[in-house]
């Protein structure tokens, strides 16, 4: 069955996702990124890193940017990583160290998908008192009922992304994902893909 229009993934490079080795996943809260940046790590035998747990410091201090600047570059130095976190569009050194990426992968999902996602994630989050943030931890205040909440906070920023990225990504390679079936669909070529190419090499 062929796809319509809005199922088919953009993307300005399409065959750059297999070859990719370098890999930075944005997207708006409750995307997926973490997971996403988790299964393609996997596939390329590495680990994902979260910006996120290089910004923030126990306590929820923010650590000062030169140091976490540098920490992002040390992390970045191999020839395969995967990053996942989004990028301001005038943070010039971090988008100098996220263009050292083959592929920014841009989840572009719903906002009726996303929000319900967040608000699930910051539930169990609080209630199970799940670390996040280099090991810091959300409350049901902080989440629910705080002017600082991750929920107000997604939906005031919930065209941000849509506006602002399309021009930033234009001139790097990237691929755009705006359903979960579109995500899926490219995780799954992504797997294959590496573990043909893993059993190409031992045979």
């Amino acid at each position: 069955m062929a796809l319509s229009n809005s199922e088919v993934p953009q993307s300005s490079a399409p065959d750059a996702a297999p070859r990719a080795r370098r890999v930075w996943v944005v997207g708006s809260c409750g995307t997926g990124k973490t997971t996403v940046a988790r299964r393609v790590a996997q596939a390329l035998g590495t680990q994902s890193a979260h910006v996120d747990d290089y910004i923030w410091l126990p306590g929820w201090k923010l650590r000062e940017r030169a140091e976490m600047l540098k920490l992002v570059e040390r992390r970045l130095a191999g020839d395969a990583w995967v990053m996942e976190g989004n990028l301001r569009a005038k943070a010039k050194r971090l988008w100098a160290i996220a263009d050292r990426a083959d592929l920014i992968v841009w989840l572009d999902l719903p906002f009726r998908v996303t929000f319900w996602r967040l608000v699930r994630r910051s539930f169990r989050r609080a209630l199970f008192r799940q670390p996040c943030c280099n090991g810091n931890y959300e409350t049901f205040r902080h989440a629910f009922w705080s002017s600082n909440s991750i929920l107000l906070y997604a939906f005031q920023t919930r065209r941000l992304r849509s506006t602002m990225y399309p021009d930033l990504l234009s001139q790097r390679s990237h691929i755009r994902l705006r359903s979960v079936a579109q995500v899926e669909g490219w995780l799954a070529a992504l797997e294959i893909e590496r573990s043909q190419s893993s059993f190409n090499g031992s045979t």
